[in-house]
């Protein structure tokens, strides 16, 4: 919560200074921007390099990034920059570029680190990407695959639903994982019949 304080106060000195005072400090700007990037950064480190004691828990290969993001920050910065809004436009677009900034540089360490982002203890389900998330495995009432996305979408009765990037873990790791969430759950839940395993789409192409 404090981060996400933070975070607010530094956008409302930000906006504050560019709305009403035309003729903000630049350097106080780029200070300013700094911080927030820092803050974004260390944030998502904290939350994403967070350990819990588990039963059993699940290691990212990679951090996903998003070119579909990239694209919507420089077309917004375009528009921004051809904008008579505010006088000092390279501030906020810079703005709009923390987001990606920081997605990248955690991308390169989740490259190096390779960090542990599923946890399960008990019947406790703990998710950690960007915010970290918890769900009781008892509630869980279907499970979906999005084969555009290759994402598996678990859904609960009382909280919304988790959705976890197939490509970025070990597939026997999904496998153990969806094993453990069909025997927690009081509800009928099953394999999604349109979710094959990487391993077996390998076989498959390779026999053919």
């Amino acid at each position: 919560m404090k981060y996400f304080i933070t975070n607010i106060i530094l956008l409302i000195l930000l906006f504050y200074g560019e709305a009403s005072n035309p003729g903000f400090h630049f350097i106080i700007n780029i200070t300013l921007v700094i911080l927030f990037l820092y803050v974004n950064i260390l944030w998502s480190y904290k939350v994403l390099n967070t350990d819990y004691e588990a039963d059993f828990k699940m290691q990212s290969k990679r951090k996903a990034y998003k070119i579909s993001e990239l694209v919507g920050v420089v077309i917004i910065s375009l528009i921004y920059w051809y904008s008579d809004i505010f006088k000092n436009k390279i501030i906020i677009i810079l703005i709009f570029w923390i987001h990606p900034i920081s997605r990248f540089l955690l991308w390169l360490i989740f490259k190096k680190k390779k960090l542990y982002t599923i946890f399960i203890k008990d019947n406790e389900l703990f998710f950690n990407n960007h915010w970290a998330k918890k769900r009781n495995l008892v509630e869980l009432t279907n499970i979906r695959f999005d084969q555009l996305n290759k994402n598996l979408c678990f859904v609960f009765k009382s909280k919304s639903e988790i959705s976890i990037k197939t490509t970025l873990y070990k597939t026997e790791d999904i496998q153990k994982l969806l094993e453990i969430l069909i025997e927690k759950s009081e509800n009928e839940v099953t394999i999604p019949k349109n979710y094959i395993p990487e391993t077996c789409n390998k076989q498959s192409s390779l026999q053919t």
